[in-house]
């Protein structure tokens, strides 16, 4: 997991006052089935995709809507992440510039 320490103040401290939404109550389903029967997915905003996959479009205002299907059986290591923040991006050339 990251840490805070690893983005810039500039984005420490944007994150310390941002006014982050709050969903409660959380809403839920109960499972109908067992769960060894049930099929799951699982969202996730990190843009994964596979490399014979389009990546997303960084270009659409508000974030890219579509979705990339992953495999049950893909290796963990297969999928890579083809967006980074701008303040992943950031923190990657402090930490690149303190070498």
């Amino acid at each position: 997991m990251g840490d805070l320490s690893e983005f810039s103040l500039a984005t420490r401290l944007f994150l310390r006052t941002y006014r982050w939404r709050v969903i409660d109550p959380v809403p839920w389903a109960p499972l109908r089935v067992p769960l060894a029967r049930a099929r799951l997915a699982l969202g996730s905003s990190a843009g994964f995709v596979l490399p014979f996959q389009e990546p997303f479009d960084e270009s659409v205002r508000g974030g890219d809507p579509s979705f990339r299907e992953i495999p049950f059986d893909t290796e963990p290591s297969t999928p890579t992440s083809r967006f980074r923040s701008s303040a992943c991006a950031s923190s990657k050339r402090a930490a690149g510039s303190a070498r």
